[in-house]
């Protein structure tokens, strides 16, 4: 029950019809980064919900709003903000570079007592954690994720020329190859953290408790798959599994 709550969202801002009015919380802040939204090319749905929003850096200035929406890195939120009773996040934390010290701060945000939970979805280690988008070439053509056919793994499994070579087979335009390429092996915007790093950093970041829980596996890997895994990623694993759900208290 989190009626009456300050809420705190990392990675989007509910419509206020599900943020306040389902649930009862007495205030929704969230925070969302555009520079995720810029590169990946993907539709930002909080845009399409009527909110007032602020740079991250102004977070003052929603201090008399009950809804609200906050841009930037979570790392930069002030301190000296009204403290979060509870703080919820879906789908985001795959995608934030150096977790640590970006939950070092919202710790620093929070009531004592206060509930962390989030849920990473599909993380690095999970079959599709490359999070593959769509890519639209020069000719305004959309290769959609599948027309790329890449396996399960491929972030994992191949460098980054044996997935050029795999779309240079596939006669995808070079622009487009050259995102999709970007996206994989260098954006910022996927941490590539593996299942077990959730816990370390989770231990790392100075909650008084902390629950890091794998969901159930989604993927049957053939034999030779999961033992080449293992063999590149020693004590990395598991790699059947598509996410993490944190729990994380003040």
């Amino acid at each position: 029950d989190i009626s009456g709550l300050n809420i705190l969202e990392i990675g989007g801002c509910l419509p206020r019809r599900i943020a306040l009015e389902a649930t009862g919380a007495r205030r929704w802040i969230g925070i969302d980064l555009p520079d995720y939204w810029a590169e990946s090319g993907d539709a930002n749905p909080s845009q399409h919900y009527d909110m007032p929003s602020f740079p991250i850096l102004q977070a003052a200035s929603a201090a008399s709003l009950d809804h609200a929406l906050l841009l930037g890195d979570m790392i930069d939120l002030p301190t000296n903000v009204e403290p979060f009773d509870a703080v919820f996040s879906s789908c985001a934390f795959e995608h934030i570079s150096d977790l640590a010290p970006r939950l070092q701060t919202i710790k620093k945000v929070m009531r004592p007592g206060g509930l962390l939970f989030a849920i990473a979805d599909p993380i690095w280690s999970a079959p599709y954690g490359a999070h593959m988008l769509p890519v639209q070439s020069e000719d305004g053509t959309l290769w959609m994720p599948e027309a790329f056919a890449l396996p399960d793994w491929h972030h994992l499994l191949w460098v980054q020329e044996e997935m050029a070579a795999h779309l240079a087979g596939l006669n995808v335009p070079p622009n487009v190859a050259a995102r999709a390429l970007h996206w994989v092996y260098h954006s910022n915007h996927l941490n590539r953290l593996f299942a077990g790093d959730y816990a370390r950093i989770a231990a790392e970041a100075g909650f008084r408790e902390h629950q890091t829980i794998l969901s159930a596996p989604i993927a049957t890997a053939n034999p030779d798959t999961m033992a080449v895994l293992e063999m590149l990623y020693p004590g990395m694993g598991p790699f059947d599994c598509a996410g993490v759900m944190m729990l994380l208290k003040a």
